[in-house]
């Protein structure tokens, strides 16, 4: 899977949707699901991330959803 990190210059900082949806179709065409028609993104703050098991992976809290 792919992980895509902005760097905002502030916590009060408002992501678009339209750069959501900008940076979720690049990590769609760098994974395995490129093919797929639809499929869901998760995205979350920094905070609710935590280092997975396995070499690149992560755990995550409080996800918000959108499909591309």
């Amino acid at each position: 899977s792919c992980h895509v990190i902005l760097q905002l210059p502030s916590k009060k900082t408002k992501i678009s949707k339209q750069t959501l949806l900008h940076y979720a179709s690049i990590c769609k065409q760098r994974s395995k699901l490129k093919d797929n028609k639809n499929i869901a993104v998760i995205y979350t703050e920094i905070y609710n991330l935590s280092k997975g098991e396995s070499v690149g992976s992560v755990n995550t809290k409080k996800v918000n959803r959108l499909s591309i």
